[in-house]
C-alpha cells in the first residue's frame, strides 16, 4: 500500500512538473539570450512511460517487502506480540 500510494503521487508529482514544462518552459536552456532555437529544455508526455514507471516501482515493492513478509510467516509462532 505504501508503495503504491508513493509511486501514484510520485507520478501525478511528475505529470504536474511535466506539464508546467511542456506549456511554460520551467527549466531553460542556458547560453544567453539566443544561443538556441529553443528557449527550454524540451519535454514529452508519453503514457507508456507512466505505466512502465509504475510497473517497475511496484515490482521493486514487491521484491523489497517478500523477504521480511516471508521471515515473519516462518517465524511467527517464535514472535512474542505484547
Amino acid at each position: 500500500m505504501i508503495t503504491f500510494i508513493g509511486s501514484a503521487s510520485g507520478l501525478i508529482l511528475g505529470f504536474i512538473i511535466l506539464f508546467f514544462q511542456q506549456h511554460y518552459g520551467l527549466l531553460k536552456l542556458g547560453g544567453g539570450q539566443g544561443a538556441f532555437i529553443i528557449d527550454a529544455y524540451p519535454v514529452e508526455m508519453q503514457i507508456t512511460d507512466f505505466i512502465i514507471v509504475f510497473v517497475v516501482v511496484q515490482v521493486i515493492g514487491l521484491l523489497a517487502s517478500y523477504y521480511p513478509v516471508k521471515y515473519l510467516f516462518r517465524n511467527f509462532d517464535k514472535i512474542h506480540f505484547k
